[in-house]
């Protein structure tokens, strides 16, 4: 009864009443302090919710493993995810829906994610533009009719993606000898073109710290792949003096070989999509980076192809246009493939080339991605997670592999 006497008291004191009835939350953490133990802790199982200043239910709420929507009654809402996957869980799509759905409101749709919050993509009408995920605001000059549906969604991701793409890097400090991660001390993220300097400390006897080597690893941060390390700096402690503080700028070394770059063929990031009611898969090729070096100029003049291929029918094969002299292209363009139904789509394999141009002769292969349901790691998932979110475009960063069948 306590925490809900402390939630009133200020009502109390501008001579308001309370009445429970009227604040739902509060009369659930009411009903909570009637059932805890005499040192305040509740029964298994139960989780005190969250509430807002008015003593309603906030829009999510978390029991156990699970997080949830909720409405302002503490109703649950139809959307729910593992707490680990939450982190930007809104739920204010959701709560708008369901707002919709009790006015009885005729003509009024939202399209909401797996999160409850706003899907990038919303349409009114025959009208449709992109909007943020968490306040569902319109973003001005995304306007588009709903025939151009399929070229709206990717671009509506990849606005995403390219915020993302801007360079972010995170230094990781450790000393050595490092055993997994039990001997890093911190990670930091750093705006590019930005300085940081702060303060990391761990405990370490003088005995032990002479023989260590201090390691400063910087990495390219990527959101939807591995983090690429751009290069590290080593630091001996046997000699340095430790009873003075050090303040000195160094460069930043490789930790691969020229052999070991020379065998990267580059990655490449692409969205796919599946609309099960018009049988159409639609991919879009958003861009690559750090494609292998395949011209004499020490650059490359990259296009990327996709096929089709089920069964034993002819493949259906499109291409995007050529980008010339870049290892980093940027296409974001869409093709469509039709007349893919819902039991054929789990036998599809996709295959994504990037190939070198070339005017004079045949055009080289640079790496390729092989997706589908008989493929292995990301390409798997990405196939999969594609499978469970139907018409919703789905974007990931690939490793390219070789382009020729490993026949060893």
């Amino acid at each position: 009864m306590r925490s809900l006497l402390a939630l009133c008291l200020p009502l109390l004191v501008a001579g308001q009443a309370c009445p429970p009835f009227l604040r739902p939350c509060w009369t659930r953490m009411m009903e909570l302090d009637e059932i805890r133990s005499c040192d305040g802790a509740l029964p298994p199982g139960a989780e005190e919710p969250l509430c807002d200043p008015a003593g309603k239910f906030l829009p999510k709420q978390c029991s156990g493993s699970q997080c949830y929507c909720v409405d302002p009654h503490g109703e649950k809402l139809r959307y729910s995810k593992n707490r680990w996957e939450t982190d930007n869980m809104m739920c204010n799509c959701a709560i708008e829906e369901a707002e919709i759905q009790k006015d009885g409101r005729i003509g009024v749709t939202l399209q909401c994610d797996e999160l409850g919050n706003y899907h990038h993509t919303q349409c009114t009408g025959t009208s449709c533009y992109c909007v943020h995920p968490h306040s569902g605001e319109k973003k001005i000059g995304t306007e588009s009719n709903i025939v151009d549906l399929d070229r709206l969604e990717a671009r509506c991701a990849s606005v995403g993606i390219l915020i993302l793409a801007l360079c972010f890097w995170c230094f990781r400090l450790c000393l050595r000898p490092c055993r997994g991660n039990g001997a890093q001390v911190q990670d930091e993220e750093i705006a590019d073109n930005k300085s940081s300097r702060r303060s990391s400390g761990k405990s370490l006897p003088y005995a032990d710290a002479m023989n260590k080597t201090l390691v400063f690893a910087v990495f390219d941060f990527d959101r939807f792949s591995k983090h690429d390390q751009i290069g590290e700096v080593q630091l001996p402690l046997s000699h340095v003096d430790l009873a003075n503080v050090i303040d000195e700028c160094r460069e930043l070394v490789s930790v691969e070989s020229d052999a070991e770059q020379d065998k990267k063929l580059g990655d490449i990031c692409f969205s796919i999509r599946y609309v099960p009611t018009s049988s159409k898969l639609t991919v879009t090729i958003l861009e690559a980076k750090n494609l292998k070096k395949m011209d004499v100029g020490g650059l490359s003049d990259p296009y990327v192809k996709v096929e089709v291929i089920l069964g034993k029918r002819k493949p259906k094969k499109k291409k995007t246009s050529v980008k010339r002299n870049t290892l980093n292209p940027y296409f974001n363009e869409s093709m469509t493939f039709d007349k893919i139904n819902r039991n054929q789509i789990e036998k599809v394999q996709l295959i994504v080339t990037v190939v070198d141009y070339d005017r004079i002769g045949s055009s080289d292969p640079i790496g390729r991605c092989v997706l589908g349901c008989q493929a292995t790691g990301a390409e798997l998932r990405h196939w999969t997670d594609m499978l469970a979110a139907p018409r919703r475009p789905i974007a990931q960063w690939h490793t390219l592999q070789n382009p020729e069948p490993d026949e060893s």
